[in-house]
């Protein structure tokens, strides 16, 4: 686990690494948080009585066996140059020290030296000035060998079931919708959450692979949740570096892994990607297994074949405009007639939000599902979760916080306007609606060219506890 720099000069953030100066002793600052194998935090310690260290501090549950200096001595070690110690020992309690080993780092012709250690404690680089002195050492990083052989803990997976989800269509790289050897339309499952917390007293947790399987997949879908704590050195499959970082290379808990929704963004990739071999099916019967990794390797399961329902509701009739004219999926609502006024819907600028693509889900547990509808308890607040991208700047992003989405209610032939929702940060789309008697509702965004995206959702409504 590295400190300062990683082994290919990598900046890492100086959380574990602490200068301390006295008396005209200088470090230099910043050196930790530019790259490059040349960059070092150089102490100086020329005035007479002048001190200047470097502490790094390995964090508590760490078992380090050896330490590597990655350093530079700078006319150290002759007559009048400053005297330069490197120890290595435990942590002060309180007001309370206790006494450091020394490390016999003498030699400075030997690049990297490494030196026998126990436990995690504090690594002292200091160098001192008893009249006028010369000299100076370059710190570029301290590596820690770390043994770990103990499994992570898995504190829980919060998950549904029955999962009620959407499904979508499958769009290629330039939006245009995949069609299989047959020409039918590809779907797959837009979103089925799971939110993991773990902890791992050692090196930290690495990642949590999410494999399902039932009927109508070829092979089990798999996914890997990769978490924050990135290997230095990925090309290299004889060694595993990590940051000496536990914001990093530590615990998580509470997250669905997309860091898109603006939630802890260690989750680097969505549980939902495991999800698309279940297209073109309706949902079905599954099992689902999480287990847990740290950084060492080691595993625990969180859970093991765990039988759930997949239920697949109301496909989202989405209206995606990537280019007026050109994709089957676009639609104007008024090609021929005057735009709408302010700017569509929210009132924005033409450059807002073009191309928008909205995706909505209903994301309380439904009383049941029928053929494939929801049926909701009458007068119930049901929660509705989704996002807004646009593309701005050459780019999809989230639609801009305060976007108006438009939210329509048929019932039979009849459809009623109903007041407008706010998008939220990162784009989201949060509420939630209660309804009398059955019916189609229908989540509406209209950019200023008259371009639309709309989710439509049909629900039953039911008196009935069941």
């Amino acid at each position: 686990m590295w400190a300062c720099h990683g082994p290919n000069g990598q900046a890492l953030t100086n959380i574990a690494v602490s200068p301390y100066t006295s008396n005209g002793g200088v470090i230099t600052d910043g050196g930790c948080n530019t790259a490059g194998t040349d960059q070092a935090r150089t102490l100086t310690a020329a005035a007479t009585g002048s001190v200047a260290t470097l502490t790094v501090t390995v964090p508590d549950g760490l078992n380090v066996k050896r330490v590597r200096l990655v350093r530079t001595a700078n006319g150290l070690g002759g007559a009048g140059a400053a005297s330069y110690a490197a120890t290595y020992g435990p942590k002060p309690n309180g007001d309370t020290t206790f006494p450091a080993t020394p490390l016999p780092d003498t030699d400075f012709s030997v690049a990297n030296p490494e030196f026998a250690v126990s436990g995690a404690g504090e690594l002292k680089l200091s160098l001192s000035c008893s009249a006028t002195c010369t000299g100076s050492l370059g710190v570029q990083g301290v590596a820690f060998l770390v043994e770990d052989n103990d499994a992570p803990f898995a504190l829980g997976v919060n998950r549904n079931n029955p999962v009620v989800t959407t499904r979508d269509r499958e769009l290629d790289k330039d939006g245009n919708p995949i069609v299989d050897a047959k020409g039918n339309a590809v779907y797959y499952v837009k979103e089925v959450p799971m939110v993991m917390s773990g902890k791992d007293s050692g090196v930290g947790l690495d990642r949590a692979v999410v494999t399902i399987n039932g009927a109508g997949l070829a092979l089990p879908a798999v996914a890997t949740v990769s978490f924050f704590c990135e290997d230095l050195s990925p090309t290299d499959a004889a060694s595993n570096d990590r940051p000496l970082d536990r914001a990093k290379c530590g615990d998580v808990a509470g997250n669905d892994g997309d860091e898109t929704r603006g939630y802890d963004p260690r989750f680097a990739t969505t549980v939902k990607t495991a999800w698309r071999d279940l297209i073109p099916g309706a949902g079905g019967n599954y099992t689902r297994t999480v287990v847990f990794y740290d950084a060492a390797g080691n595993a625990t399961t969180a859970l093991e074949n765990e039988p759930f329902e997949a239920a697949v509701i109301s496909k989202p009739i989405s209206t995606r405009t990537l280019s007026i004219g050109t994709d089957p999926l676009s639609l104007n609502e008024n090609p021929n007639g005057p735009k709408p006024p302010g700017g569509g819907v929210q009132g924005a600028q033409r450059n807002q939000c073009r191309t928008p693509r909205l995706s909505v889900v209903l994301n309380t547990k439904p009383v049941r599902v029928t053929k494939g509808t929801p049926v909701l308890k009458y007068k119930k607040a049901y929660k509705f979760t989704g996002r807004l991208t646009c593309v701005i700047d050459g780019k999809r992003r989230s639609a801009p916080k305060r976007t108006k989405v438009s939210i329509l209610n048929k019932v039979g032939k009849k459809t009623v306007r109903k007041p407008n929702t706010a998008i939220r940060d990162k784009g989201a789309v949060n509420l939630k609606l209660a309804f009398v008697s059955d019916r189609t509702v229908i989540f509406r965004y209209t950019n200023a060219d008259g371009q639309k995206s709309e989710v439509k959702i049909k629900v039953r409504v039911t008196k009935k506890k069941k």
